[in-house]
């Protein structure tokens, strides 16, 4: 054992033997008076009283010293429990929970305890498994809603809603189950209902503060936040310094997207808590989904070496790069993550993001499998999956996935989206616009249903149709760049040019700073062969906003043949975006066209060190090895393998590979590898070029 551990060993026995001699010495100074039940209930009371003044670690102190007396005491751990969580330790909670249920195995609420933690937690394998145990139990309107929460946390909510109602045949007027009951309710826009259930609650005037927070909860989701405010005040100034319920009222502000209030709360409680883990771990989730991603950063640079090892703070850093757009850098994170704990579902859906997002599809998909193997529930996943297949081109698979999930949630708005977009692919139109047109019922807020209507009606034909709801999306929000593309491009399909060009510019005109708007200006100009202004267009875009890819691929294609303007062009744009592949490449292409190869080599060395896993980057310098350094023929077959290996259904990747083999004169693996090229890519006259070569070396 090293030193300084056995140090720490040591000292911390003395302390505990220095305690326990404490303990008995105040226990000796007693025992003339006091019997030993005398003792425990005098220390009992004292740590009510402590517990009752909201001094929960000395309560939890005393606690802790009676089971030292009375260790099979069961009825003990439900309070120190109890002081954990409402001081906010909710690990710490879980485990004295636990501890209480081997005592008590039957315990009801200590099962429900558990399943609430669990869900608070986010560990759904645990909440679940803990079900399995309490629907042995008699049925129970405490079990029946903890079961609701766990089906809503699961996206489950038709499920959740027939749990609540069974809940409330057993006690009609059980005013959690109420609240759950009227929220989930308006959450699935079923509105009268929910005003049906609210007033049976309401009726009843609650007083429990976690009942408040339930009505302030029902009146944020229907958008009243004058109600919301009185409801939640009204909770907290009954409690003020309860940091349980300061923490459900961050969760409720986090569930209704209100991320910002969230990032309020927990920053107080980390303030006067700032040894606690969990105030940490939920500050650094606000703030992320909030996108103060610099205060996030400073967050995560102050964690200590523990804390950086613990998964949780793992999976937080790879979500922090994650939204960065540092993909690969993300992907090491949550990697690392599965090293600790590989049966996690939610760490290989975040790795399979991080993979889908830096173009690595093979391995993200195979990630998103992994997850649904260990979780077939897991709605996410399996909507990521499909989206994968769409991508692909696999249409009737991703269909599978949609409908699994629709089985199971019928109201999943996101599936319908899908779901139209997979029919349109498979040109069932009348399929497809009944699908937008149930994701429009469902959320009538959002524009997308209305957009892919508006796309619909112009693949097949009717352009009048489309373009009243184009108009209509942009009205509302007339910076959505999508919307106002579709318009803009339908109105000058029918020969309507003009107008899409007056129509664009009054929009800049409106909103200057729009790069998005300047960038469909260039592009609707360059349609219509109006090459110098859409280049002022594009070149506008970009000087509003330098990091706009979208602008400078539209000028380095502009520029194709004029090769001082393109390397002009691109040396700006990799001087201002941080690892531009597309850049990056053509400028190697473009160098090594002009026979300044040993440049385009020097080029791509520099920018694989600070992209070392990038496919792409990887494979083009591989083959300039190929082709200028033969000497390199090992490098290159490690590039061009590293490459294959992150994405093998490309054809220039695996084309690639195919060539290094043959240059190393493995013929059979060379022609395997070609052949997967062609059926990729049948027309690519290069692979076509190269397979032919391996044929004719056989001949």
């Amino acid at each position: 054992m090293p030193s300084s551990i056995q140090y720490r060993s040591q000292n911390s026995l003395l302390s505990s033997i220095l305690q326990f001699i404490i303990l008995c010495t105040t226990l000796l100074c007693f025992s003339c008076s006091e019997s030993p039940e005398q003792v425990f209930q005098r220390l009992d009371a004292e740590a009510e009283q402590y517990f009752a003044d909201k001094q929960y670690d000395q309560a939890i102190s005393k606690w802790n010293n009676l089971l030292s007396l009375q260790p099979e005491a069961k009825d003990i751990y439900p309070e120190i429990a109890k002081s954990y969580q409402l001081s906010g330790r909710y690990t710490q909670a879980l485990h004295a929970f636990q501890k209480h249920l081997k005592r008590a195995p039957g315990s009801l609420e200590t099962l429900v305890n558990i399943m609430n933690i669990q869900i608070q937690l986010l560990d759904i394998e645990g909440a679940r498994a803990s079900w399995e145990k309490l629907k042995l139990l008699p049925p129970n309107p405490m079990s029946l809603t903890t079961h609701g929460d766990l089906l809503a946390a699961q996206r489950q909510f038709l499920p959740a809603i027939e749990e609540y109602q069974k809940a409330l045949v057993l006690d009609p007027n059980n005013q959690l189950t109420l609240a759950r009951l009227a929220v989930t309710l308006v959450g699935q826009h079923k509105i009268k209902e929910a005003q049906s259930i609210y007033s049976i609650l309401d009726n009843q005037h609650p007083n429990s503060p976690d009942i408040l927070l339930q009505m302030g909860n029902y009146w944020l989701l229907l958008g009243d936040n004058e109600k919301c405010d009185l409801f939640l005040k009204k909770a907290i100034l009954q409690v003020p310094d309860d940091q349980n319920l300061q923490i459900k009222l961050a969760d409720l502000y986090i569930d209704s997207g209100h991320f910002t209030q969230a990032v309020t709360l927990f920053k107080k409680l980390l303030q006067n808590s700032p040894t606690n883990r969990f105030y940490k771990k939920m500050l650094l989730e606000s703030l992320l989904l909030d996108k103060q991603l610099s205060e996030a950063g400073l967050l995560l640079s102050t964690l200590s070496t523990a804390e950086t090892e613990d998964v949780d703070f793992l999976l937080l850093k790879g979500k922090y790069y994650l939204n960065r757009g540092e993909h690969l850098v993300a992907a090491s994170q949550f990697e690392l993550a599965l090293k600790k704990e590989p049966g996690l579902p939610i760490t290989h859906y975040f790795l399979a993001l991080s993979y889908l997002a830096s173009g690595q599809n093979n391995v993200g998909r195979s990630c998103l499998i992994k997850s649904l193997t260990l979780d077939p529930y897991f709605t996410a996943a399996e909507l990521a999956l499909a989206d994968c297949y769409y991508k692909n081109g696999e249409y009737e698979l991703a269909l599978k996935h949609v409908t699994r999930i629709q089985l199971r949630e019928p109201e999943h708005y996101r599936t319908y989206l899908l779901q139209g977009m997979l029919l349109t692919s498979l040109q069932k139109y009348d399929g497809a616009l009944e699908a937008f047109r149930k994701a429009y019922i469902l959320n009538t807020d959002n524009l997308a249903p209305q957009f892919y209507i508006g796309i619909l009606f112009s693949l097949t034909g009717h352009p009048e149709q489309a373009l009243p709801l184009f108009k209509t999306i942009i009205d509302k929000h007339p910076l959505l760049a999508d919307a106002t593309l579709n318009y803009a491009q339908t109105l000058t399909a029918e020969g309507y040019y003009d107008n899409a060009l007056i129509y664009l510019k009054d929009l800049i005109n409106t909103h200057p700073a729009s790069p998005y708007l300047h960038h469909i200006y260039g592009l609707i100009l360059l349609s219509v062969d109006k090459k110098q202004d859409a280049i002022k267009a594009f070149q506008m875009a970009i000087q509003i906003a330098p990091e706009m890819k979208e602008s400078y691929l539209q000028l380095f294609k502009i520029y194709q043949k004029e090769s001082i303007q393109l390397e002009k062009i691109l040396l700006k744009a990799i001087g201002k975006i941080n690892n531009f592949e597309e850049a990056l490449t053509m400028l190697a292409a473009l160098y090594s066209s002009n026979g300044q190869t040993e440049k385009a080599i020097a080029l791509l060395q520099e920018a694989l060190v600070h992209a070392p896993n990038s496919p792409v980057l990887a494979n083009n310098l591989a083959y300039l090895y190929l082709e200028y350094q033969p000497a390199n023929i090992d490098e290159a077959m490690r590039l061009a393998a590293l490459a294959y290996d992150k994405v093998s259904d490309s054809a220039a990747i695996t084309d690639t590979l195919g060539w290094a083999y043959y240059k190393k004169n493995n013929l059979v693996r060379a022609r395997w590898l070609l052949n997967e090229a062609v059926t990729l890519e049948p027309n690519n006259s290069q692979i076509l070029f190269h397979l032919n070569t391996i044929h004719a070396k056989n001949e």
